[in-house]
């Protein structure tokens, strides 16, 4: 922001501090002599209105020495000789509402002082004043007169205008004041979950079994455990707190909402660190009627609130119930053998005889329940007075049991081998598995013995759905969704009036599985990083291989190219336009867009190169340049992938000038190479040891690096360190992160006079050349809201960013900086489907 109007409006913030609301508006100083008055015309374009401005702020100022005089800003900009030895004092000042288009604001200006202070600079026959205006949504900022910035989140401003020799019966003519939102390359960040299915509330963690309440017309409100640091309900005069509870997680009619156990705490006694602990699992009557076990005891949620159950003081690990002809009962399990079976109003604990944890129960009524160990491989059956070991054939772990009517249970013994099973009545027999692809882990939810879904991941990349018939397995559905081979709580939850299960894994993903297919119901992506080449192509890439595309209309997220196998962390991508990007990530791996689809250039069974974790990727024409943790990769052309010679160790990130002809990279302890043509990479002199993780610019003499608490600017010569003092102070990001080693943080250079920094808690803040201040916050951030990994923008205007989704909070996935022209101003389209 401007030197002239950051001293202004600093002075117009100690006024407005001292007044009541700054939305009333103020009386100009006071003092008494010459008064002038100023007609002062501003104007926007007629697409500024729709940004929402709600106050047009005037001022006038005069000019005096500076005392301080302490020149420069350090951060790689500044205003020159005249902005460090010149201060302002206001000579007026009014804020009227904006009515939009053009329009004439009269500003009464005090010239008492001016011509009675001796020091001002200037004409001394008169006053040498300054105007100037700006655009508000609102005037909070101006109320805190410690705000460095005051007007850090105009939409746009124009100071200063002048000067203008004013005195008695000296009026001068001033020019209309353009506010047409065309300094800043973003006026405005907003907020969007284009790329999150099932909405804010989506769990991104689910700490236990899922189940569910059927609901008339057919559908059905999926319940999961899960936990995260989101905000806790006020507790009566006490302000809204933030902390980590267990909560339930309702998915109805397409969208989440929470309920937050803060009565149960999130850190067990007696555990270490700051390891937190959800419910372990759930069992519902009704929406407003649920039961859930924890390290702490039994929880019940009556719809408003959570209640312990104070008869039960054990440690719990599962949960069932069921409403029968003799009521409601409810079941649980706990370590060393643990069973208690009430009626929601008396409680009686049973001994089964073993020393086994009891990870899976179920209950059809009175006279019949069951139990089950995954650690110990143990079966327990309950005859409505005694327990009694009835073992299955095989002693591997057992998971997935479920009794959905008398005398039916069911239950799965661990790994790919380890059988299908069902009560006959005095033992266990196997279920067939015919139709059922033997190389795959397996989970199921069961209605009766003649209608069975099952769902299985593999070491591959599809996900397959399975429906028993009471003879054999069919496959109904698949999803190439490459989540790892492993089950996630060993269960699915089938209505139970039979037509369709749900099954939810990692990335809080719930999916639907009917006789004809699939659908996914909820997504949450942890996002990594984005590239964005116009309004009208933009590719974001995740965790999972997860891949999606921007074509200006809408959202796609394409499914992981064939034979892409397991888990793949997607770290970094790059793309100058929609038929041509690149992908990166760990084990090796590498994609590329075509225009048509995703194709595996390379991953961790078929390296091109020494096998390496790739973490970043920036291109020019028809080069790439990979940095990863022990590489420097070239691809592109005839030549396909050549490691480059000067790889000094880990690097995390790449940028070059438009040409290619420069590049540089930065990385693990400070590092920071160059390349020029098609010479090698060369150690640059680095003034920090910190881990750096970005790195841009806007040509090869402007370019800036980010990392763990410092930010570096490289002016063609050397780099330096820029203080992250006042607005950058709460910028700074740490590293490594509580949530990994590795981290990101979104750059994005628009221009040699305007930058974007990304941080912790959603915050991002703008650079500004012409600016004292250099470097502002121009988004608001709130705890526990994610980090800002990514930014990528034009040069004519307008962004997008990224958010971390490591942390289990309702804060959005995606940013959009709505630039001048009114691009990305209105909500993305989501994608029509989820692979």
């Amino acid at each position: 922001m401007n030197t002239i109007l950051v001293r202004t409006l600093t002075a117009v913030a100690t006024v407005a501090a001292m007044g009541a609301c700054a939305d009333k508006g103020f009386a100009p100083p006071g003092g008494t002599g010459t008064r002038l008055t100023l007609h002062i015309t501003a104007y926007a374009s007629q697409q500024q209105a729709a940004f929402a401005p709600r106050w047009l702020l005037v001022a006038a100022v005069y000019p005096v020495p500076n005392e301080n005089r302490n020149g420069g800003n350090g951060n790689g900009g500044g205003n020159g000789a005249d902005s460090a030895n010149i201060d302002f004092r206001l000579m007026g000042h009014v804020w009227v509402p904006y009515a939009g288009g053009s329009q004439q604001v009269t500003l009464n200006a005090s010239l008492a002082e001016c011509l009675a202070d001796d020091s001002r600079l200037g004409a001394r026959d008169g006053c040498s004043m300054y105007v100037g205006a700006a655009l508000l949504a609102d005037t909070s900022a101006l109320a805190d007169s410690s705000n460095n910035d005051p007007l850090a989140r105009a939409f746009d401003e124009r100071f200063p205008i002048g000067p203008f020799v004013v005195g008695a019966g000296r009026a001068p003519t001033i020019p209309p004041i353009d506010l047409s939102a065309s300094r800043f390359g973003v006026v405005q960040w907003m907020t969007d979950d284009a790329l999150r299915l099932g909405g804010p509330y989506a769990p991104l963690n689910i700490s236990g079994p899922i189940t569910g309440v059927p609901q008339s017309g057919g559908g059905a409100t999926i319940i999961v455990p899960t936990i995260g640091p989101v905000y806790a309900p006020p507790t009566g005069s006490q302000p809204q707190q933030q902390g980590a509870y267990p909560q339930l997680a309702f998915l109805e009619n397409g969208a989440w909402h929470r309920a937050i156990a803060t009565s149960a705490p999130a850190i067990f006694p007696g555990g270490s660190g700051t390891v937190n602990y959800g419910f372990t699992g759930v069992a519902a009557f009704a929406t407003n009627d649920v039961y859930t076990s924890h390290a702490t005891g039994l929880y019940h949620y009556d719809g408003s609130a959570f209640t312990r159950i104070t008869t039960i003081p054990d440690s719990l690990l599962s949960v069932s119930s069921v409403n029968g002809a003799g009521g409601k009962l409810v079941i649980v399990g706990g370590p060393n053998g643990t069973v208690w079976i009430g009626n929601t109003q008396t409680w009686t604990k049973y001994a089964i005889g073993t020393s086994q944890r009891i990870d899976g129960v179920c209950i059809t009524g009175a006279n019949e329940a069951f139990a089950a160990s995954f650690t110990g491989g143990g079966l327990w059956r309950f005859n409505g007075a005694t327990w009694t070991s009835v073992p299955a054939s095989t002693t591997v772990g057992k998971l997935a049991l479920q009794c959905p009517a008398p005398g039916q249970a069911f239950v799965m013994g661990q790994g790919a081998t380890g059988g299908l099973f069902k009560w006959n009545g005095s033992g266990w027999s196997l279920v067939p598995a015919t139709g059922l692809n033997p190389n795959r882990l397996v989970t199921w939810g069961v209605v009766s013995g003649n209608e069975i879904y099952a769902w299985g991941d593999s070491g591959s990349t599809d996900r397959a759905f399975y429906r028993f018939d009471g003879t054999a397995w069919t496959e109904v559905g698949r999803r190439r969704f490459a989540q790892s081979s492993s089950i996630l709580n060993g269960i699915m939850w089938a209505d139970p009036r039979g037509g369709a299960a749900y099954v939810a894994s990692p990335f809080g993903r719930v999916e639907r599985v009917t006789p004809s297919g699939t659908t996914v119901l909820s997504y949450q992506p942890a996002l990594r990083d984005i590239s964005m080449s116009s309004t009208s192509s933009a590719f974001v890439v995740g965790w999972n291989l997860f891949l999606a595309r921007w074509d200006g209309a809408t959202w796609t997220v394409d499914a992981p190219p064939a034979g892409t196998p397991s888990v793949r962390i997607l770290q970094g991508v790059w793309s100058d336009g929609p038929s041509n990007a690149w992908a990166v990530g760990n084990a090796a791996t590498i994609l590329r867009y075509d225009g048509t689809g995703w194709s595996v250039v390379s991953d961790v069974t078929h390296p091109v190169a020494a096998s390496d974790s790739y973490n970043a990727v920036w291109g020019s024409g028809s080069n790439v340049w990979i940095v990863g943790n022990t590489t420097i990769l070239r691809c592109g052309g005839a030549g396909g992938c050549a490691t480059e010679t000067g790889s000094p160790g880990a690097l995390y990130g790449v940028w070059g000038t438009a040409d290619g002809s420069t590049r540089f990279a930065v990385g693990a302890g400070g590092k920071i190479v160059t390349a020029s043509g098609t010479g090698g990479w060369q150690p640059m002199t680095s003034p920090t040891s910190r881990t750096l993780v970005r790195v841009a610019g806007s040509r090869a003499n402007d370019v800036w690096a980010v990392g763990d608490s410092v930010l570096l600017h490289y002016d063609g010569t050397s780099w330096t360190n820029v203080p992250m003092s006042g607005d950058l102070y709460s910028m700074q990001t740490h590293a490594p992160s509580v949530l990994q080693a590795l981290f990101q943080v979104g750059l994005w250079v628009r221009s040699a006079d305007e930058a974007y920094l990304g941080s912790d808690f959603g915050s991002i803040a703008r650079y500004d050349s012409r600016s004292q201040q250099g470097w502002s916050q121009v988004n608001g951030s709130q705890y526990f809201a994610r980090r800002i990994l990514s930014i990528a923008g034009l040069a004519g205007g307008c962004a997008l960013a990224v958010n971390e989704a490591q942390t289990d909070s309702p804060m959005p996935t995606l940013w959009r900086g709505v630039g001048p022209s009114g691009c990305f101003l209105s909500p993305m389209t989501a994608p029509a489907s989820w692979p």
